[in-house]
């Protein structure tokens, strides 16, 4: 290597490490500035022939021995990451107010038959219409006193009188047990005037009761 050479490399290297300094120099003020306060996605520089970079303004002018840099204040975002873990579970919140009543639902299908009742009793049944005349003297009085048929009891009854002298005092139905034997009827009592000997007859509607 000649002294020509060797001067040569002393100048590349000079300029290459004031360039480096120039440059790592910028680097800083740069990314102090962008973290600062960037005033647009775009950072503007002006960069001399000795490799001095200065920031501008966006829209001023570099000097003629400049040339003019831009570069961004923001890279370019990076892909998203992978989804986190899910949290645990938070705590059961308060109950809310109770909601309005809803509308009436359609109504449902019907249910299987139930079983059988039980059977109910027959009722009434033997109708019997029984009648007595009983005789009554003139001014007399008489009490007549029908009963129904055996098993029988009594539902209604009353009186039959065939003479305006005879006067009816009472009426009424019975139905009692003495000494085991059940007595069931009708009877009116019956006052005759002075309209000679008379009758009356005595009605009751009877029937066997289950």
């Amino acid at each position: 290597m000649n002294t020509s050479d060797s001067d040569k490399g002393r100048r590349i290297r000079r300029i290459f490490v004031r360039g480096s300094v120039v440059v790592a120099t910028a680097l800083v003020i740069g990314s102090g500035v962008a973290a600062a306060a960037p005033v647009s996605s775009t950072i503007n520089g002006c960069v001399g022939l000795s490799g001095l970079l200065r920031i501008v303004n966006p829209g001023t002018a570099c000097g003629p021995l400049e040339k003019p840099l831009q570069w961004n204040a923001e890279g370019v975002p990076g892909p998203a990451g992978p989804q986190g873990p899910a949290g645990p579970a938070g705590p059961t919140g308060p109950a809310g107010p109770q909601g309005d009543t809803g509308a009436q639902g359609p109504a449902g299908p019907a249910g299987p038959q139930g079983p059988q009742g039980v059977p109910g009793s027959s009722g009434i049944t033997g109708y019997e219409h029984v009648f007595l005349s009983v005789p009554i003297p003139n001014g007399g009085f008489r009490t007549g006193t029908l009963e129904c048929p055996a098993g029988k009891r009594v539902l209604s009854g009353g009186g039959v009188l065939n003479s305006s002298f005879l006067t009816l005092q009472e009426s009424h139905g019975f139905d009692f047990d003495v000494a085991g034997v059940h007595h069931s009827g009708w009877l009116i009592d019956v006052q005759n005037g002075t309209g000679g000997d008379r009758t009356f007859s005595v009605f009751a509607i009877c029937a066997t009761l289950s």
